[in-house]
């Protein structure tokens, strides 16, 4: 996202340049090394936060964001693995519905309670997006949490 927002930070720039004007001096910017993301008004997309949703036994979460940009639907986030056991995962399942009715899922594993898995997917034409989380070894499902809404 926030290579997006400097090359459209860049690319507003460029057209200003071109036609002789000069950003105002009130003008939002996008830096590389700074700590939050900053867009002109004109320019915002609305990020929107899910979870952190947890399996029934807390051994595994998950949490993100979504945004739309156009009829695209860009979700974002991070599967975290808590059962510190090497044969043991966490799961994360993603049922996602379009407008034209149908369906998919997309699953993601961690198997590696070091480190944080971070995922990104998009659909065109999305009606809703939910989620459920789930902890197991790496061949069986343990136990699964109810679906959650990611986008509705």
């Amino acid at each position: 996202m926030r290579r997006i927002l400097i090359a459209l930070a860049g690319l507003a720039t460029a057209i200003l340049v071109g036609l002789g004007m000069t950003a105002p001096a009130n003008a939002a910017t996008a830096s590389p090394d700074a700590g939050t993301e900053t867009t002109t008004t004109s320019q915002a997309t609305a990020v929107y936060a899910w979870g952190p949703y947890w399996s029934p036994d807390h051994k595994a979460k998950v949490k993100g964001t979504w945004y739309k940009n156009g009829h695209w639907t860009n979700v974002q986030g991070k599967l975290y693995d808590y059962t510190h056991k090497h044969n043991k995962c966490a799961y994360a399942k993603f049922k996602i519905k379009l407008k034209n009715g149908h369906e998919y899922l997309r699953e993601y594993r961690n198997c590696d309670s070091n480190h944080v898995f971070a995922f990104h997917f998009k659909y065109k034409h999305v009606k809703w997006i939910k989620v459920k989380v789930g902890s197991g070894t790496k061949n069986h499902y343990g136990p699964w949490s109810g679906w959650y809404y990611v986008k509705y």
